[in-house]
């Protein structure tokens, strides 16, 4: 009793606007319960609606998936749904099947799991109609959030995890552009950049503004924006399957898609045409347009199922031809089988084989226009699994090299392109499976063993990161060679190789006039004075290219002998090499190498170039650039050699380091000493060689294998490089010019190479090794005092301009000058110290001031 009373007492001392708070809620929990049913029956009502509707399409895409690939035709994935509880959401499968795990719950564009139908299936959004059961069990609604994964719903905060209150929907405002402001629409995964973690970038950028979006349709749910929802949805589905960007990527195979459009409507009705002249009967108006309609709907995702749109027009191979006979063949089973149960559609057998056989002409004869050739292809074999990363005209030369035919080394799976317009497209059979960034997940999807490059030269800024992303992914990587800029020349056994660091840096293009060298070189032989390194073995392959059939080869160090002779071996057979180990200081030894073989063409490639480690490799400087040159000029000249040929420095242009100034005056010197003989002197400045030892690359790359934090200059500090290749061809396209100078004359030409930062340079360098600078190794900038890195080009005119012709300049004919380089050619030179060789390098430089350096382009008399 007394709590009735209480109670009572509580009621007569409730405020009358409290009263009235509390009928408003009831009244208001009363239309949420109400609406719920509303929109129960309405979740039910469409549901058996769609599945009616969709039930003639379950077949067509359950026959299309299964023979696109492997696997189920329905894919059953772990979603959370109301109340954070898990169901099992049905949708059509559209990705291929994996025994390897692949930790990626979300799909961004161009994914490579992603299967010809499936791209079909996804734009047009048919691979959620099997969602339609869940919404029928009451596990989704029509209109909601979209459901997520349970991974990814674990990355909520908890004030956004008011979306999983309410039943996930087929369709949400985020996929209605109208309702996210454009943010999102119907194609989420088109707003993946290029390189970046989609699942870091999903939570990040796209999650956040997803959920805003998802809670303000929550707070404000109501009948009428349920439907404008769906009506929205629907119209994006249908008109949103194809973007403008889409369409001009594709335009080439949306053109072949209306054509085959066209001429399937054109066979059924010639075919109808053909059936009642035979039989003498015809059809009705009505069963002629029916049929007219599910043609129009039949053929085209059977010919699109099956990949007939993947392809690049220009590469149509055999089975591209073989693959439409399939569609063709597809397409007619399918009306035979909807002929059975469709009573006004009339598709009897012999009007079926009718129309089979001018579809597939058609269509045929479309495709013979475009095709170049027929190809042999495998499909799978005990052979490595490679990738090709190029699908242009290299990709394509790769492929014919390495995996053509049965006995090629290498089962090619496909190719890998960054360009977007090449994706899923086919070249010469072999599908383009992603980009660069897909590599991992290609790798397990493909049994991927080994990625070969076949890079264009659009496509060598991206070989550094691939190298990268490879390593990543634990994958060897090579490169496709086959011309004689990577060491080919012709006679490769097999065309690839390891990548190379060059490979990475940009390619400098020289010309090099092979007529003239052929017109030289034929049984003539060439004498090399130091073996040059990479460059040496370089400027041996291209001589023997060009005809030269016996070379010697002078080096003071029989390793340096060995090591070339090994890499020349296996490149140059049938030429005849003769190795010697001589210091040029013996003359006489020397006079008797020049008797024995007679060069024509001497190739001094001993100079010192590079700034010495240690201070008393200063006289060594001397004794190359000075001593031994002088002593091998003279020599040249007594013997009669036509050319003498020094490779030089673009250093040279430049004082400031004592080498660099023995350079200059080295060259100024064999002037006087050859201008007087028969035998033309020829100067060839280069750049910083990539491969050769000692030099900047070399420099940088000791310090990132050794993991000691990198030092570089200034932070734009720059340099100039030169791969070997590059560099031998300006050495003999300046011998090939220097055919045209008069007996005596001086020819100084030169060619830096390209220009990079240093730190370019480095974070190349390093991710050749799998390393990031700055996170992995420390960088330090500040200047170097090292003239290592003070590599100006000089200013350098075409090598042919004749025009340019001059004499040297009037600081070099006066007396002093003349008398101090003729005596830093002459005299007793063994004995001169290090102190010497300087003193008297100091004092040509100040008799002939500046214009020593500056002034001098291209110098030869005639």
């Amino acid at each position: 009793m007394a709590v009735n009373l209480k109670n009572d007492d509580e009621r007569d001392l409730m405020k009358p606007e409290d009263q009235i708070s509390k009928k408003e809620s009831d009244r208001s929990l009363e239309a949420s319960k109400l609406q719920i049913l509303i929109l129960r029956a309405l979740d039910i009502f469409l549901s058996v609606i769609g599945l009616l509707l969709a039930a003639p399409l379950f077949p067509l895409i359950a026959v299309l998936i299964k023979l696109d690939s492997k696997g189920p035709v329905f894919y059953q994935a772990e979603r959370v749904g109301k109340d954070m509880k898990l169901f099992s959401m049905h949708k059509f499968r559209t990705m291929l099947e994996s025994s390897a795990a692949i930790d990626q719950s979300v799909c961004p564009q161009y994914d490579p799991r992603v299967t010809n139908v499936g791209r079909l299936l996804r734009r047009t959004k048919l691979n959620e109609l099997p969602q339609l059961f869940n919404i029928l069990k009451g596990e989704m609604s029509f209109v909601g959030p979209r459901p997520e994964a349970p991974d990814l719903a674990e990355m909520y905060p908890e004030e956004a995890k008011k979306v999983f209150s309410v039943k996930p929907g087929l369709v949400g405002p985020v996929v209605v552009s109208s309702m996210s402001g454009g943010f999102l629409g119907r194609n989420e995964e088109e707003l993946y950049p290029n390189g970046v973690d989609p699942k870091q970038y999903y939570i990040q950028h796209i999650l956040p503004k997803k959920v805003k979006i998802d809670l303000d349709y929550i707070s404000r749910q109501t009948l009428f924006r349920y439907f404008r929802v769906i009506i929205a949805a629907a119209k994006e589905t249908v008109f949103g399957a194809v973007s403008a960007r889409k369409a001009i990527l594709s335009k080439r195979q949306i053109y072949l898609f209306l054509a085959d459009f066209i001429l399937s409507e054109v066979s059924f009705v010639l075919a109808y045409w053909l059936f009642a002249e035979i039989t003498g009967t015809g059809p009705s108006f009505k069963v002629f347009i029916s049929g007219l309609y599910l043609i129009m709907i039949v053929r085209p995702l059977s010919q699109y199922g099956l990949g007939l749109y993947n392809i690049v027009l220009e590469l149509i191979t055999l089975r591209d031809i073989f693959r439409v006979l399939q569609a063709v063949c597809l397409g007619s089973l399918l009306l035979l089988v909807l002929n059975t149960f469709h009573r006004i559609f009339s598709y009897p057998p012999l009007l079926a084989i009718m129309d089979f056989i001018l579809l597939s002409c058609m269509l045929l004869g479309v495709r013979l226009f475009f095709m170049v050739r027929f190809r042999d292809h495998d499909v799978a074999d005990p052979r490595p699994r490679v990738a090709i990363y190029g699908a242009k005209k290299e990709g394509l030369k790769a492929l014919n090299a390495l995996g053509r035919t049965k006995n090629s080394p290498y089962n090619v799976v496909g190719f890998i392109d960054d360009a977007e317009e090449m994706f899923a497209k086919k070249v010469s059979g072999k599908k383009v499976l992603g980009n660069r960034y897909h590599i991992q997940a290609l790798s397990a999807l493909h049994d991927v063993q080994k990625i070969i490059l076949a890079p264009d030269d659009k496509m060598r800024d991206q070989i550094d990161e691939v190298v990268a992303l490879c390593t990543q992914a634990g994958l060897r990587c090579q490169i496709f060679t086959k011309n004689i800029e990577d060491e080919t020349f012709g006679r490769i056994s097999f065309p690839i190789r390891p990548v190379l660091l060059s490979d990475m840096l940009p390619r400098v293009n020289v010309s090099l006039d092979e007529e003239i060298l052929r017109s030289l070189l034929p049984d003539k032989t060439v004498l090399m004075f130091g073996s040059g390194g990479e460059l040496g073995s370089a400027i041996c392959r291209y001589l023997f290219r060009s005809g030269c059939r016996k070379m010697v080869i002078v080096d003071r160090y029989k390793s340096y002998l060995k090591e070339i002779l090994a890499d020349l071996a296996s490149d140059t057979p049938g030429v005849e090499i003769v190795p010697v180990v001589l210091n040029s200081h013996d003359s006489d030894a020397l006079n008797k190498v020049f008797a024995l073989h007679r060069p024509y063409i001497v190739i001094h490639a001993g100079m010192r170039k590079f700034i010495p480690f240690r201070k008393t490799d200063d006289d060594e400087v001397a004794r190359s650039n000075y001593v031994r040159t002088f002593n091998l000029a003279k020599v040249s000249a007594m013997h009669g050699c036509e050319y003498f040929v020094m490779i030089s420095s673009i250093k040279a242009a430049h004082g400031g380091h004592f080498v660099s100034e023995s350079l200059r005056i080295a060259e100024v010197s064999l002037g006087r000493i050859l201008g007087q003989t028969p035998t033309r002197l020829i100067v060839n400045r280069v750049g910083n060689i990539i491969e050769n030892r000692g030099g900047i690359v070399s420099w940088l790359n000791d310090q990132i294998i050794e993991r000691r934090p990198v030092r570089l200059p200034e932070e734009h500090a720059k340099a100039y490089l030169l791969s070997k290749n590059a560099a031998a061809r300006s050495i003999l396209q300046a011998l090939a010019t220097g055919s045209r100078i008069s007996p005596g004359g001086y020819l100084l030409t030169s060619e830096p190479g390209i220009c990079l930062e240093f730190a370019e340079v480095a974070r190349k360098i390093a991710l050749f090794y799998g390393i990031k600078l700055g996170e992995d190794i420390a960088v330090k900038f500040g200047k170097i005092s090292d003239t290592l890195i003070q590599d100006e080009p000089s200013a350098v005119m075409a090598w042919g301009d004749l025009a340019a012709a001059r004499s040297l300049e009037d600081c070099l004919e006066s007396d002093p000058v003349c008398q101090m380089i003729e005596k830093i050619i002459s005299g007793d030179t063994l004995n001169l110290s290090d102190h010497d060789w300087r003193q008297r390098t100091q004092e040509i430089i100040s008799l002939c001031g500046s214009s020593l350096f500056s002034q001098t382009k291209v110098l030869f008399n005639q």
